[in-house]
């Protein structure tokens, strides 16, 4: 559930408060928004409706970068893993995530996106010289490579 208040800023425009409970029990807000219309439809979609269907995400969430969730992750990992598997992880993570993903926000990272970059590791990355001859840039690799690039990805965004 969430509540709609209305509030003046600083320059005494009206503005509407979205305060919400997030999954984990803490309480939060989201302000600026213009109209009460706007607000309630921001709450409905994005709390009331995600939070029911389980699919809730915290909108700070977001902004952490790729890069800052692999640490906890592979330490996890290390724990859990085999020494020799934690080893293929960890060399996908350097070889293959972290240089694509390493800086990005997880809210960046699209189906799509994720997709060009399979399939760019799948099918290898060419180019063409002046002449117009095609150049290997990154030969084509094989199927467990990539499956387990794309697990570690998946791993770390959860």
């Amino acid at each position: 559930m969430a509540n709609v208040t209305r509030y003046k800023t600083s320059k005494g425009e009206v503005r509407y408060r979205v305060r919400y409970r997030k999954p984990d029990g803490t309480q939060t807000d989201t302000g600026g928004v213009r109209r009460k219309i706007d607000a309630e439809n921001w709450a409905a979609k994005r709390v009331t409706v995600a939070k029911a269907e389980g699919t809730y995400i915290d909108p700070t969430a977001g902004k952490i970068t790729v890069g800052e969730l692999a640490p906890a992750w592979l330490a996890k990992k290390k724990l859990s893993a085999k020494p020799s598997h934690y080893r293929n992880l960890e060399g996908a993570w350097e070889k293959w995530v972290k240089p694509e993903w390493g800086n990005t926000p997880v809210s960046a990272v699209t189906r799509e996106a994720a997709q060009r970059w399979v399939t760019g590791i799948s099918q290898g990355k060419t180019a063409k010289d002046e002449q117009g001859n095609e150049i290997v840039l990154a030969k084509p690799r094989s199927a467990s490579v990539v499956l387990r690039a794309h697990g570690v990805l998946a791993g770390i965004i959860g």
